[in-house]
């Protein structure tokens, strides 16, 4: 799996590097004219301008959609990788017969050798070096992951990166760059290979190469700095804007729900599905139609805009066990319903939504198949007990657990933006890449339990109920305060809540529990986690608890995966029925699809409630 995650401030990747585009670099500037707040790039660049290790042209500008030159990539790749030493390399014998000493040290010449001899260029059929041509797509495909070398994981076997115009030089390259969050395709399928790549791009790029070989540096922009005795203007406004999107009350779709649209044969209707497992167990099986962009890199992918990520369409998550899908949900939310009032004036009045919705999948991919091969070992609720994941009849306590002021709530460093929805951006790359992978952000609730009875009270952490206030005071975790999870951004209840503690939420089914911490995280709670299946992996038998009892029998279908195989489905209207009653009916899908979508009853039987999650 895909561990090391990206960073938005590579200043030692890319500090240098950025300085050798072309003529007219001025001294560094705090804006630049053509790289407003929205732009795509606008994060890396400003951050790298104002820690002056990046400066613009004379006339204002960064210029982000210019090309790169083969010649100026050779010295970016070259510093990134710390390869450069003083020493003129090959003056006497150069490598590339169109590049000599005569066109100036060190640059090009030196950078030109020294990439040459680490492997990162090799030149044309020809032998040349091509400096002054714009380097391409896919030649920064191949440049990136020889830079990568033994740091980038390679995909496994039958991995489809699903663009159809790889040039056969490179596509291994490209695939594997993908396959580790380096680059991506267009929505429509293509690499464009041979299109240059610009200064925005070739940016990004090697940023994220740097950061998976461990040489870029920190983040710093908003992160965590300390703590103040008030909340500090930018978490007010983080608060604010989350705490409008959290009123609206977006939360999961249920599997029944999402596969009758999916089978019909109407795409238009179809939800964007956003799959953001880890990209080894993507390949293993995933929802046929669906695009993976891992957890701790959709923040990433939403301040570079990311093109797979569309704007006008609703999305569903589609995660290992659900609540993690609600760390994501949030964020799709935040980020895309600008205005929270708008749009709760438009679901009063029943009218169109200004905005698009995302929601999660409820218990994620546990629900959709029953391969157990598709989430962590062990962890599907009907197998969770038995192996020690899940805890049950745990204690429980009635009543309310008065909460203390903690006197403190999270500072940060300069978020270097004034936007609220940009700085939620920020934060949330900060919380999900604050652990080394992304299930460590749930906590099991066995390991709390462990931690809850060991006689140590140093060591228990703070215990958050995110239910309903009526099933809070029915029985609750001991020691838990409660706050519900459409109130985890209200700061006259946050502040209840230590940020420098260990801190532990909590739900019904893991689904708000997920909701809740992710929105602590944002504020700068970052020892925020969530426990695994809520008051469910607690203890079944709990107020208000047993939702997911017979898992298995009550809360899964069996549906098509795509795993690279030549039964992959393009979507699932694709999907053709067994033929003959005994063929259909002896096939859970066929069942479905024939009860559910092609033939369904005139009244249908309502489906369980899905509680709050």
């Amino acid at each position: 799996m895909l561990h090391k995650r990206l960073r938005l401030l590579l200043l030692l990747a890319l500090g240098g590097a950025l300085l050798l585009f072309g003529a007219g670099i001025a001294s560094a500037i705090v804006s630049f004219s053509d790289v407003p707040q929205d732009h795509r790039f606008h994060h890396e660049i400003m951050s790298l301008a104002n820690a002056n290790v990046v400066d613009g042209y004379s006339d204002g500008t960064f210029r982000p959609g210019e090309p790169v030159l083969r010649q100026q990539m050779a010295k970016m790749i070259v510093l990134a990788t710390k390869s450069h030493t003083e020493p003129v390399d090959n003056e006497a014998n150069p490598t590339f017969p169109d590049v000599s000493p005569g066109d100036g040290i060190p640059y090009p010449f030196d950078y030109v050798e020294e990439a040459a001899a680490a492997g990162y260029f090799r030149g044309d059929d020809a032998g040349l070096f091509n400096r002054y041509a714009n380097i391409t797509r896919s030649q920064l495909a191949l440049v990136v992951v020889r830079a990568g070398g033994s740091a980038l994981e390679d995909p496994p076997a039958g991995y489809d990166p699903g663009l159809n115009d790889l040039p056969a030089y490179a596509a291994d390259e490209i695939a594997k760059a993908q396959f580790n969050g380096i680059l991506s395709g267009y929505t429509d399928g293509t690499f464009r290979p041979y299109e240059s790549a610009t200064r925005g791009h070739v940016s990004k790029m090697i940023g994220r190469v740097m950061d998976l070989m461990g040489g870029g540096a920190p983040m710093t922009a908003g992160a965590v700095s300390g703590v103040s005795d008030t909340p500090e203007p930018e978490m007010i406004a983080m608060a604010e804007h989350l705490d409008g999107v959290l009123g609206l009350g977006y939360n999961t779709v249920g599997t029944t729900a999402l596969a009758k649209v999916l089978f019909d044969d109407n795409p238009a209707n179809d939800p964007f599905i956003l799959d953001t497992r880890e990209p080894a167990d993507f390949a293993e099986g995933h929802i046929p139609g669906a695009v993976n962009i891992p957890l701790q890199d959709v923040p990433q992918a939403l301040i570079d805009g990311d093109p797979r990520i569309p704007g006008d369409k609703d999305i569903v998550v589609a995660s290992y066990w659900g609540n993690d899908g609600d760390f994501i949900n949030v964020l799709l939310n935040a980020y895309r319903i600008i205005d929270p009032a708008a749009q709760q004036a438009a679901e009063a009045a029943q009218d169109s939504l200004p905005f698009p919705v995302s929601r999660v999948l409820f218990q994620g991919m546990t629900s959709w198949t029953f391969d157990r091969g598709l989430v962590p070992a062990g962890t599907r609720f009907d197998d969770a007990i038995a192996t020690g994941v899940s805890a049950d009849d745990e204690p429980v306590e009635s009543g309310e657990v008065t909460p203390t002021d903690a006197g403190a709530y999270p500072a940060f460093a300069d978020f270097e933006t004034a936007d609220a929805i940009e700085q939620i951006l920020i934060r949330a790359k900060h919380y999900l890449n604050s652990v080394p992978e992304q299930t460590d952000l749930q906590i099991y609730p066995a390991d709390l339990v462990e931690l809850m009875e060991d006689e140590d009270p140093g060591n228990d952490p703070q215990i958050v109920s995110v239910r309903a206030p009526v099933h809070y005071t029915m029985g609750h975790i001991p020691g838990a305060i409660n706050i519900h999870w459409q109130q985890t951004a209200n700061l006259d209840l946050v502040k209840n809540v230590d940020p420098t503690a260990p801190l532990v939420a909590y739900c019904y089914t893991g689904h708000t529990g997920g909701a809740g911490t992710m929105t602590l995280g944002i504020l700068g709670y970052e020892n925020a986690r969530n426990l695994l299946y809520g008051m469910n992996g607690w203890n079944t038998s709990a107020p208000a608890s047993g939702q997911l009892r017979d898992f298995d029998l009550m809360r899964t279908w069996d549906f098509p995966l795509n795993d690279g195989s030549t039964e992959d489905l393009d979507s699932m209207a694709d999907y053709e029925r067994p033929v003959g009653c005994e063929g259909c009916h002896g096939e859970l899908t066929g069942i479905f699809v024939d009860r559910e979508v092609v033939d369904p009853p005139l009244a249908q039987a309502a489906p369980p409630s899905e509680g709050e999650g």
